[in-house]
């Protein structure tokens, strides 16, 4: 009897794991309502939420072309002139709830509950203090780059005449959001290569690779912007300084020492898949189809018999070159929820290994969805857990500002908590919004000076509000949302 190829093969026939899913989403959804304070002010969300609120429009930062889909909420707000507290509710519930329609998307058009699951997981099983970081467009980026493929995994480049044009352009913002999602895309584009004979003998697939690489030189070289520049100047110093002791980083060690509290799920997946591939080659299961042209043919039998340690290679080859590069361009990863950002791609090959390939042999698909939800319960505690900690530094600005008789205040770089405070350059957004919210009647401003003789010229002046690199006019701020009271800058 020949085996009938079900109408969707990225589906689970158990809907409860397509619900696992929803339900993880709500809770995100839940912790966005419970601590949007501490997530719309933190760092470059506070600087982008007070930019959106003052210019009352979308803002696209360093050519990142998602940033106005997670900003739509907080203008409409702004534009209604609801009380900031709501700007703030609405401006952190924009990012959980893009995301988790990316997640419907790719269950209910795409049909491809593996790598909505993979996105869920993305967002889940790795995540600590990064929840609380809203802006990184490799959140965007990498969400859009599942649903490309989703769409490639869905439909018939052939039978539908735009959806080639269409995902060419999709890698545009993909690319500009996080040159790393290039890495990733050659990642997925790799394993459905090995994974299906139709890509391999589809030169639209191919020509799907060749704009990657297109979108990419874009981005690099002719769209860049100064941070991006930096970035890339920092990489090349840094390997500079490690190419002849890679093995030495600190990072290294400091990523394993994590592995042990914070990011046990990355082991545990690396085990999981290693031994369902090396499983399979054992038992002689999962056989390729490859099929090399010309000379190369006669190795086609030996890479079909080895396929599972190929796709073993692949996906563990990429999570460990991945770390490397992190490594090297952040040697000592000094904040957690900024090396986090970059560390939780690394849930992406290990799952869609692990959804792809090991899940649909795995004949107890029950135990299989409780090991789904006992992980996303157990990294949702992880995220709630982590809130203590923005939530003691919104109390420590306030308590800091409230003890001074100014609304206006510069704290010397040698008296910062830096525990509490963590960057200089974001104080001034973040203590403005903080404050505005709970009194916004008189908003203050905490500015953090590591040499207080830069602003010297301005500390008698009663119409600027301060920031690191600028002094911006009392009068450009939004009347309706910060209202700073008269006086001079106190120098504590």
């Amino acid at each position: 009897m020949s085996e009938v190829t079900p109408k969707f093969p990225y589906r689970f026939e158990s809907p409860w794991f397509r619900r696992a899913g929803y339900a993880a989403w709500l809770l995100l959804t839940v912790y966005a309502v419970i601590f949007y304070q501490e997530r719309a002010t933190f760092m470059d969300g506070g600087f982008q939420l007070f930019e959106l609120i003052n210019s009352e429009d979308f803002g696209i930062y360093h050519y990142r072309l998602s940033n106005p889909v997670t900003q739509i909420f907080a203008w409409l707000a702004v534009k209604a002139g609801l009380p900031l507290k709501a700007v703030m509710l609405l401006y952190s519930l924009n990012f959980v709830v893009f995301f988790a329609f990316i997640y419907h998307l790719l269950v209910r058009w795409c049909k491809n509950d593996y790598l909505a699951l993979t996105q869920v997981g993305f967002f889940t099983l790795l995540t600590s203090e990064s929840f609380y970081f809203l802006t990184p467009e490799f959140y965007q980026g990498m969400s859009l780059l599942l649903l490309l493929f989703g769409l490639l995994l869905r439909y018939d480049l052939r039978k539908h005449k735009l959806l080639l044009p269409g995902l060419l352009l999709l890698l545009v913002p993909i690319i500009f959001d996080h040159l790393l999602l290039s890495a990733f895309f050659l990642f997925l584009w790799s394993f459905f290569w090995l994974d299906r004979a139709d890509f391999r003998r589809r030169w639209e697939y191919y020509v799907l690779l060749v704009g990657m690489f297109g979108v990419y030189y874009l981005s690099d070289e002719v769209f860049i912007s100064w941070y991006d520049a930096m970035k890339k100047d920092n990489f090349h110093h840094q390997f500079a300084t490690w190419k002849t002791q890679l093995w030495a980083i600190p990072a290294h060690s400091i990523f394993l020492e994590k592995c042990k509290t914070i990011y046990k799920f990355f082991p545990a997946l690396l085990l999981v898949v290693t031994y369902g591939y090396f499983a399979q080659l054992y038992k002689k299961e999962g056989r390729g189809d490859l099929v090399l042209p010309g000379k190369l043919h006669v190795i086609t039998p030996f890479l079909n018999r080895i396929y599972p340690l190929l796709k073993w290679s692949l996906a563990v080859g990429f999570c460990f070159a991945y770390l490397l590069i992190n490594h090297i361009s952040d040697p000592t990863t000094d904040y957690l929820y900024y090396s986090e950002v970059n560390y939780i791609g690394l849930t992406v090959p290990l799952l869609v290994a692990l959804f792809f390939d090991l899940a649909p042999r795995f004949s107890k698909q029950k135990l299989l969805l409780y090991f789904v939800v006992i992980a996303l319960l157990h990294a949702g505690l992880q995220i709630g857990l982590r809130s203590r900690k923005f939530i003691r530094r919104h109390a420590k600005i306030i308590e800091t500002l409230e003890k001074s008789p100014s609304d206006r205040v510069i704290v010397r770089g040698a008296n910062d908590p830096k525990s509490y405070y963590i960057q200089n350059w974001s104080m001034p957004y973040e203590s403005l919004l903080i404050t505005a919210a709970v009194h916004p009647d008189s908003a203050q401003t905490l500015l953090i000076a590591d040499n207080e003789e830069q602003y010297r010229d301005f500390l008698d002046r009663e119409d600027l509000f301060l920031e690191v690199m600028r002094q911006s006019p009392i009068e450009n701020l939004h009347k309706r949302y910060f209202r700073l009271g008269e006086g001079r800058y106190e120098v504590r």
